[in-house]
């Protein structure tokens, strides 16, 4: 089993490797089987104009550009995953499409980026998810432990940045 994002399935194919035996499934987030099915999903890259930015109209003259005709189609067309743009839609990879045959009824949940306190509590605490997601699959892992010194770390930044 693999558990990663469609940008490995583009890498994997890149490599020569056959995908026909592969197939997909969504991890859910809910507390019962009872509960919706809900999704947790992201964009593959954030890109955003913040309020410091020293040339927002170039920034949102990029950010034109990179969702246009021009550009976007090949490239969303060129790798693995879906397309976040409604006129530009996608079929998926026959591997990714088994996931939604499985599981059809899917509430999809988008985790944001943050703004710049949870931007500026990332930095000061160096927390890093996807290295969380690792230590959570290891032999030994005590998850009540890994809670308390986060907690711990988040509370020392947060009054450190003078945040709530």
């Amino acid at each position: 089993m693999t558990l990663n994002s469609p940008m490995f399935l583009t890498a994997y194919k890149a490599d020569g490797y056959d995908t026909a035996g592969m197939s997909t499934f969504y991890l859910p987030f809910r507390d019962s089987s009872q509960e919706e099915f809900n999704l947790v999903t992201q964009g593959d890259c954030f890109l955003t104009v913040t309020n410091n930015s020293e040339n927002p109209e170039v920034a949102k003259a990029f950010l034109e550009f990179y969702f246009s005709e021009a550009w976007y189609p090949d490239y969303i067309a060129s790798i693995s995953s879906d397309s976040t743009m409604t006129p530009y839609a996608k079929e998926l990879d026959p591997v990714l499409q088994t996931a939604s045959k499985l599981q059809p009824e899917v509430k999809f949940m988008t985790y944001g980026a943050g703004g710049s306190d949870f931007i500026n509590m990332v930095s000061e605490t160096k927390f890093d998810c996807k290295q969380l997601g690792v230590e959570m699959l290891t032999d030994g892992f005590d998850y009540a432990k890994r809670c308390e010194e986060l907690n711990q770390t988040w509370a020392e930044a947060r009054t450190k940045l003078g945040l709530k």
